[in-house]
């Protein structure tokens, strides 16, 4: 199957994350990564997908990899740090996955 198939049957399944954190400075829930990442993974195993992502050397973009036995596709986010830290990048790093591992 291809990764747009296998995307598609994904997106069928997928629903929104729970929302098990607070932000304490707005007042605010949310849905934690690993909250995102224990409601995607096992669709992307059951729709034979690979997802990895990491930051590149400079530290301002977010790579993501989609990949199935015969095909990878590569997506890139700009990362957008308040700090020039490894918090600040970090933190922007979590941040920015969330919504392109769900698609949302």
């Amino acid at each position: 199957m291809g990764i747009y198939k296998s995307l598609l049957q994904v997106q069928k399944l997928i629903h929104n994350a729970q929302t098990d954190s607070k932000n304490p400075h707005f007042k605010s829930s949310y849905a934690s990564l690993e909250s995102v990442l224990d409601l995607c993974r096992p669709l992307w195993t059951d729709a034979g997908l690979v997802i990895t992502q990491d930051i590149n050397a400079d530290a301002s973009l977010l790579i993501t990899r989609v990949m199935t036995e015969d095909e990878t596709k590569e997506y890139f986010y700009p990362l957008a740090t308040t700090k020039n830290d490894m918090h600040g990048v970090g933190g922007a790093f979590t941040y920015a996955r969330r919504p392109i591992v769900t698609g949302k």
